[in-house]
């Protein structure tokens, strides 16, 4: 591959054209406690004093203390990141990007991916009338799409009834999952069903309960990737090296690196791993000229 993406929380929170913005981080617990008052709104005032201050940090305590909980959330969590679409294309910047990609030819050449749970790349795709390839199987008219900690719309494809809930942290569902379309997610988390979309939890090291096998397959071929592609392109997710299923293959790559978001975080990275790349901006508004110009 010559060009490989990375989207982060920040290149979807500004990427435009939204029919309602995705929050970061530091956003997400409001918003999922304002939309489901009833789930994430119940939680002890401890984990969520927690959350507020930090998501990551709020899952692992509610990991550690109600675990059974955590697959009802997580449906919710489907629902919420399924909701997201693409109102304005001539605004949108996924658009706009594989817009660029297609007029240059260079949708076989390029690998999207994400660390994000919601279908907005793949929605810019189908704007650009381009199907986009999950698997990397080889289908060049498509565009290849990697989602390292999963989809709200990758939907397991092993039954297990509500009420079976996962009882502690060891109890992992390995299984295969079904694409569907994000408007057909709310009907499975919501219905007769224990499990939740296949998407890794939100907390340090990024467990996943159900097909972990899967996404750990889907970051081994990240990696192969990683070692071949010319340009890496980072937008919207700051380097963090407890994430080293993430940040140590592109530490490792010879490819150069173009990076949009947060220059302190950035330029430590760079000083700790010795290399010399290239920043972009602070936004993914800001970088998006010269990420175009840089394909």
């Amino acid at each position: 591959m010559k060009n490989i993406f990375l989207f982060g929380a920040g290149a979807s929170y500004g990427c435009g054209g939204l029919n309602s913005t995705v929050p970061l981080g530091n956003q997400l617990f409001c918003e999922l406690k304002r939309r489901f008052p009833g789930t994430w709104g119940q939680v002890s005032q401890e984990i969520a004093t927690s959350f507020h201050e930090n998501f990551e940090q709020g899952m692992e305590k509610l990991w550690s203390s109600n675990f059974p909980i955590i697959s009802r959330l997580m449906q919710d969590l489907g629902v919420y990141f399924a909701s997201f679409s693409i109102a304005n294309k001539h605004e949108n910047l996924y658009v706009k990007i594989i817009q660029k990609l297609k007029k240059m030819d260079s949708i076989k050449d390029t690998l999207i991916s994400t660390l994000n749970y919601e279908c907005l790349i793949e929605i810019a795709a189908f704007l650009n009338n381009i199907k986009s390839n999950y698997f990397c199987d080889g289908d060049n008219s498509s565009l290849s799409v990697f989602k390292l900690h999963g989809s709200c719309n990758f939907i397991p494809e092993l039954h297990m009834n509500r009420g079976a809930n996962l009882s502690s942290p060891g109890a992992i569902v390995h299984t295969g999952f079904n694409i569907v379309q994000p408007n057909e997610v709310r009907a499975f988390c919501y219905g007769d069903t224990s499990l939740h979309p296949v998407m890794s939890i939100y907390m340090k090291g990024k467990p996943a309960l159900i097909a972990p096998r899967k996404l750990k397959a889907f970051q081994e071929e990240w990696k192969n990737k990683i070692k071949k592609a010319s340009n890496i392109i980072i937008v919207g997710t700051n380097p963090n090296l407890e994430d080293n299923h993430i940040w140590d293959p592109i530490s490792e790559s010879s490819a150069q690196i173009l990076f949009c978001g947060d220059e302190t975080a950035f330029r430590n990275w760079q000083k700790v791993k010795a290399r010399n790349d290239i920043y972009l901006g602070c936004t993914f508004h800001d970088s998006i000229d010269e990420i175009i110009k840089q394909l």
